[in-house]
């Protein structure tokens, strides 16, 4: 049942990153089958590996939980931002990602704006860029819960 419980849980994770974004809900199925299924793998498999051969206890769950389906989630928003465009989104694009959005200086710029006023200057990212920004956000984002690992499991037995 446990497993169960957390494997529903681990779709909410994945899914949480792309919330906002043209994710249908096919596409939402198959996010929240993949990260229950990554979730409960790790609990059979990966949590007594860990244990066993390299002396980590995720004693909450939080490595098949939260960890594993969060690099899925990761890896779903980059494949997102690849899609986004302005045929799709409209202006919301901008809003999604401002650093989409072109400079201030711009007419492009002032055409949006006039059109949607909340929308905030950018740098005038493409796709490519924005799938740059996301891969180094996960990258980031595993750095530290390592260091963050690391340093607060020290000394455990």
């Amino acid at each position: 049942m446990v497993h169960i419980q957390n494997a529903t849980l681990a779709g909410g994770v994945a899914i949480g990153s792309t919330a906002n974004m043209l994710v249908h809900p096919f596409g939402a199925m198959i996010i929240g089958a993949l990260a229950a299924i990554i979730s409960t793998i790790g609990y059979k498999v990966a949590t007594p590996y860990l244990a066993k051969n390299l002396n980590i206890h995720d004693t909450c769950g939080v490595n098949n939980l939260h960890g594993m389906p969060g690099i899925l989630a990761g890896l779903v928003s980059i494949v997102v931002a690849s899609m986004a465009r302005e045929d799709n989104y409209g202006l919301s694009l901008y809003q999604l990602y401002p650093a989409r959005s072109p400079a201030e200086n711009t007419t492009e710029f002032q055409n949006i704006h006039s059109v949607l006023s909340g929308v905030a200057p950018g740098y005038g990212w493409s796709e490519r860029n924005q799938v740059c920004a996301q891969v180094e956000a996960l990258f980031t984002t595993l750095a530290s819960a390592m260091a963050g690992g690391i340093v607060t499991g020290e000394g455990m037995p």
